[in-house]
C-alpha cells in the first residue's frame, strides 16, 4: 500500500512521511512538493491514498482535489490543512474527498493523523477498494 503526500512544505513533509512510514507498516510513503510533480505522477499512483494540503504555494488543494477525482476516481483522498473552515470541509466532502483532518504541527499531532490514515486504508483495504485503483 502506498500513502501519497502533497505539501509544499518541504520540512513538514519529510516529517510527516517519516511518521507514516513507522506508524503504518509495509507502507510506502511517496511526498510530492509541487502540484506539477504530483500531476506527472498520478496517473502511475495504483492502490495507493492521497493526504493533500489544501493551501499549496500558487495552487488549491481543492483545485487538484478536484483533477484527482476526475482522472482516478477510485484514488481515496484525505484533506489536511492548518487553516480549516467549514466551507472548505464542505468543498472538500463535496468534491469527494474521504476525510479532512486538521493538519498536525506537533510530533504527537503527527502520528495521530498517521494512524488515522492507518485505519483508513485497513479499512478501504478490507473492503477491496484499493485494488480497483
Amino acid at each position: 500500500m502506498m500513502i501519497a503526500v502533497v505539501d509544499d512544505d518541504h520540512r513538514y513533509l519529510v516529517q510527516f512521511a517519516r511518521m507514516c512510514q513507522y506508524s503504518v507498516p509495509g507502507a510506502t510513503v511517496v511526498g510530492f512538493t509541487t502540484v506539477e510533480d504530483f500531476d506527472r505522477h498520478l496517473d502511475a499512483l495504483d492502490q495507493c491514498i492521497i493526504v493533500l494540503d489544501l493551501v499549496l504555494a500558487g495552487d488549491s488543494g481543492l483545485r487538484v482535489l478536484a483533477e484527482v477525482r476526475r482522472r482516478r476516481p477510485t484514488l481515496p483522498v484525505i484533506m489536511i490543512s492548518a487553516h480549516v473552515t467549514d466551507e472548505a470541509r464542505y468543498a472538500a466532502r463535496r468534491l469527494g474527498a474521504a476525510g479532512f483532518e486538521d493538519k498536525p504541527r506537533d510530533a504527537d499531532g503527527m502520528r495521530a493523523l498517521c494512524n488515522s490514515v492507518a485505519r483508513f486504508s485497513r479499512s478501504v483495504d478490507a473492503a477491496g477498494l484499493l485494488s480497483q485503483g
